[in-house]
């Protein structure tokens, strides 16, 4: 999954610094930090200092309905031109 991410990641927004992906929340939170600024819109927030992503579960039926609409986000997005 991580690696899925980071490909798709890297091919249309740029080279990832760092990533964090919060296995057990139920929202699907992943922390992505990228070497350089891009020019597209991607729908953050910031953190708020004090929730912990960890500590929320997700049964796995509905992480897998995550994983997948996220996908298929990620497959709508087009290609950063270089």
């Amino acid at each position: 999954m991580e690696l899925d991410i980071i490909e798709e990641c890297e091919e249309k927004f740029g080279k990832i610094e760092r990533l964090r992906i919060f296995e057990d929340h139920i929202n699907g939170i992943i922390k992505i930090k990228f070497y350089s600024p891009v020019e597209r819109t991607i729908e953050a927030f910031y953190w708020d200092g004090k929730t912990d992503y960890d500590k929320q579960n997700e049964n796995l039926d509905l992480q897998n309905q995550r994983i997948e609409d996220f996908g298929k986000w990620l497959e709508s997005q087009e290609p950063e031109k270089i």
